[in-house]
């Protein structure tokens, strides 16, 4: 059965009723004035609502800032730790639903496999197919690395080569972002922290992907086949998405990506049991703010185990780690803020996944060196990405390259037509519905990690980019907030404002 969020086990009929910025005004909280003075001895309760990889990594890190400081932390989530990192069962094997692949550079996650004795496994060698009405499956590589290449290069020259260095170029000012949190620093907004790493990255979020590469001089080929090939198979976006969006999408492009055997969810796992948070099984459905006899902050959390059961809890710091979708069913009620609380008006993109057991249509890829990667370059065609999936119980995949499990990013509900177009022979099916990541927009805010005086969102990261990492990377800057503001270390927040003034810390 699948196991990720609203899941439907498919047949022969498919059914789904699934529904399909400005500048924020939002000013961040920080009455640190309240907290001068606070006893390290005094008992911080601190709530967790999500217990996805950006709750579990704030957790870890909390534990990590307090060290022997007193600390009680509680972590919601309704359902199976790890929220968009889960496995879905195809014909008897796992898959990843959520994050696949990690990169080379990503530090958090290579540190947390290292801990935690997850070990590492590069991936396969793939291959690539571009897809569009017109002609199909127009180009593909080769399983031989030189074929590959000279391919590669006839077709697109040193756009190759140009793709390589502007990846580089953004992650060196990227990296600058852990020696900023292994110093405890901390940001209150998410243009403040990319502000820090890198004085363009704000302006990258406001130019097209297209606009961006034409004036790093890229040919309109490589933007219109490749770029917006990696854009709408990773994010469902197309090259008009944000310039910053499409440098993370087309990270890809370098060697050494990897992931642990298993299933990258033993990454949350790991991090809720070495953290030592308590886990509660239930859905938060209000937050009401309460003023302490010493008038601070402190908030109780309301949620339900069961349909007839539920609780409250009450802390002095509360963390969101789940996306506040206004599209999402079931919203949290935020109760008793003076004036209301202004919260982020970013909606989530619907997404469907569908993993299928099956033999490929001969018409459809070819009669042979079926691409283990498929993007679709055309808005129009049913379908964004199609790849060729290694179970993580074992990593083999089924057999032969046109024969096994297959992963399709999908815009809607497919057809059995549809379906037929692709596969000659289908055994096995499971469709996942879910909000992934933002509808990204140029316009789209840029939202604070602080929604109020100690109430954090580590999510806020989504609205540059979604990926592992940088679920991680939000997780990190909420915790060193809150230890911060508990402390009254107001000379960590904010206190970067530029790489120039980097240099001179």
């Amino acid at each position: 059965m699948c196991t990720m969020f609203f899941t439907a086990r498919l047949s022969f009929t498919f059914k789904s009723n699934y529904p399909a910025r400005a500048p924020s005004k939002l000013l961040p909280m920080l009455h640190t004035g309240l907290h001068t003075g606070r006893d390290s001895n005094e008992v911080c309760k601190c709530g967790i609502i999500g217990g996805g990889l950006g709750g579990t990594s704030a957790a870890y890190y909390l534990r990590q800032l307090w060290g022997d400081k007193p600390l009680e932390v509680d972590i919601f989530e309704s359902r199976s730790v790890g929220g968009r990192l889960a496995l879905v069962n195809v014909d008897g094997q796992d898959y990843e639903a959520g994050g696949a692949v990690i990169h080379p550079r990503n530090r958090y996650l290579g540190s947390f496999a290292e801990e935690f004795g997850l070990g590492r496994k590069e991936l396969n060698r793939r291959t690539l197919g571009l897809f569009n009405n017109e002609e199909g499956l127009y180009f593909k590589t080769s399983p031989w690395k030189f074929i590959s290449r000279a391919k590669v290069f006839a077709r697109y020259g040193r756009d190759i080569k140009r793709v390589q260095k502007l990846v580089a170029e953004t992650m060196v000012p990227f990296d600058r972002i852990y020696d900023h949190q292994n110093k405890g620093v901390a940001f209150t907004t998410l243009e403040n922290l990319l502000d820090s790493m890198d004085e363009h990255f704000v302006e990258h979020t406001q130019t097209t992907t297209a606009n961006m590469l034409r004036a790093a001089g890229f040919s309109d080929r490589f933007i219109n086949e490749l770029a917006k090939g990696s854009l709408m198979g990773n994010y469902s976006q197309t090259i008009h998405a944000p310039g910053f969006l499409g440098t993370v999408s087309m990270a890809g492009v370098e060697s050494g990506l990897w992931k642990i055997p298993g299933g990258q969810k033993q990454f949350p796992e790991k991090l809720l049991e070495a953290s030592g948070a308590t886990l509660i099984h239930g859905e938060v459905t209000s937050v009401f703010r309460a003023a302490s006899p010493r008038r601070t902050v402190s908030y109780e959390v309301q949620y339900k185990k069961a349909p007839r059961e539920s609780g409250r809890k009450k802390y002095d710091v509360l963390i969101i780690a789940a996306p506040l979708d206004p599209g999402r069913k079931n919203q949290i009620q935020f109760e008793d803020f003076p004036g209301g609380l202004d919260l982020p008006k970013i909606p989530y993109h619907p997404l469907q996944v569908l993993f299928t057991h099956g033999k490929m249509n001969k018409n459809f890829c070819g009669k042979q060196n079926v691409p283990t990667h498929i993007m679709a370059t055309d808005t129009d065609i049913f379908f964004n990405k199609i790849q060729k999936q290694t179970s993580v119980n074992n990593g083999k995949d089924r057999g032969k390259s046109d024969y096994g499990v297959w992963k399709i990013y999908l815009k809607n509900t497919p057809t059995e037509e549809q379906l037929g177009s692709i596969f000659d022979d289908r055994k096995d099916m499971c469709l996942l519905l879910w909000r992934a990541f933002p509808e990204y927009t140029l316009t789209m805010e840029l939202p604070p990690f602080v929604l109020h005086d100690r109430l954090y969102y580590a999510n806020a990261i989504e609205a540059a980019a979604t990926s592992m990492e940088m679920a991680v990377i939000g997780g990190r800057n909420v915790a060193n907030l809150a230890f911060n503001q508990w402390f009254d270390h107001t000379d960590r927040i904010d206190s970067v404002k530029n790489p120039s003034h980097l240099l001179h810390k």
